[in-house]
């Protein structure tokens, strides 16, 4: 992989939605142990929105470390698995704190190992990701279970706790009042809407940012304004499809061995790394020289579908 591609895959653009997520996680840190009952703060949005790396760039400035007595985890962040329960939940945090015996013992046993190495590793806060497994996909029930292990984890340690997940993880929250009352207001990471003027400008700047980064590969001018809605198209205003197109142009060139990226081009990197998740107003060719680049109504309530039937965040 060359250097422009690890620059995309790392790229951050801190953009007014990312930045206004990382302070409220920050306050919450900041205050976790002065706090009587502990915090919560959920982290809401669509599918590419951003919300796994803002929790993944808060674990990189709090990173673990080792000292005389051991190992220290201000903040344990943790990727939920699709169908989680209580004995895979427990067994994921132990491995993560580095416990040897992690599936090892009885569901109460390990409980009570975890709760004591989380007071050992000096553990603040908890971000758990994809909080929407939380939810049963062939009944959406909630795993109340699950829920109540979970507010006894956090009740038990003291721990801040951010989840964040696609928009119906907030049943799992409405349906546990015990656990919900803990919360502070969500934190919503809304995808770019480019009927706003300042989204759209936001968005755009994105774009520029990006290009500016993949030096010296040659692409269209990706703050144009033309350019920019097609990429809107493409992506619903959603970063992590933007992302998802572009890698995929980098890939094509470099096998091509060149570094030159035309709309054709991106085109065809749009079909590969896309999952089409809606039709209509040509949004199968948004690349396409013959596109419709005059929005209407139509065009931006169909883009704002894009993505809407992915499940897993990239």
């Amino acid at each position: 992989m060359n250097a422009q591609i690890i620059q995309l895959e790392n790229i951050l653009v801190p953009h007014p939605h990312f930045t206004a997520a990382m302070g409220r996680l920050t306050q919450c840190f900041k205050h976790a142990t002065g706090s009587r009952d502990p915090i919560g703060i959920a982290l809401i949005g669509d599918s590419g929105a951003g919300k796994s790396r803002v929790l993944e760039e808060f674990e990189a400035e709090h990173p673990s470390y080792r000292t005389d007595t051991g190992l220290i985890v201000p903040v344990l962040r943790l990727r939920l698995p699709s169908r989680p329960t209580v004995k895979h939940l427990i067994e994921l945090l132990l491995h993560k704190l580095e416990d040897p015996l992690f599936d090892k013992g009885t569901e109460n046993i390990k409980l009570l190992r975890l709760l004591k190495l989380l007071r050992h590793t000096q553990t603040l806060m908890l971000l758990l990701d994809e909080f929407q497994h939380f939810v049963d996909k062939s009944t959406h029930k909630v795993l109340h279970h699950l829920a109540d292990t979970l507010k006894v984890i956090v009740d038990e340690s003291r721990l801040a706790l951010v989840v964040a997940g696609l928009p119906g993880c907030k049943a799992v929250l409405d349906q546990n009042v015990q656990l919900a009352r803990r919360f502070l207001a969500p934190v919503v990471m809304p995808r770019f809407d480019w009927a706003q003027k300042k989204s759209r400008a936001e968005f755009v700047g994105i774009l520029i940012s990006i290009q500016e980064a993949l030096a010296p590969y040659k692409l269209p001018q990706l703050g144009n304004a033309d350019m920019a809605f097609r990429f809107y198209c493409a992506t619903g205003g959603l970063f992590g499809y933007i992302v998802k197109i572009l890698r995929q142009a980098l890939w094509n060139a470099t096998d091509n061995n060149t570094i030159h990226i035309t709309l054709a081009d991106l085109q065809s990197a749009y079909h590969s790394a896309v999952w089409p998740t809606v039709k209509g107003a040509g949004f199968e060719v948004p690349f396409a020289s013959d596109f419709m680049l005059t929005p209407n109504d139509a065009t931006l309530i169909i883009a704002q579908l894009v993505g809407t039937a992915d499940e897993p965040e990239s």
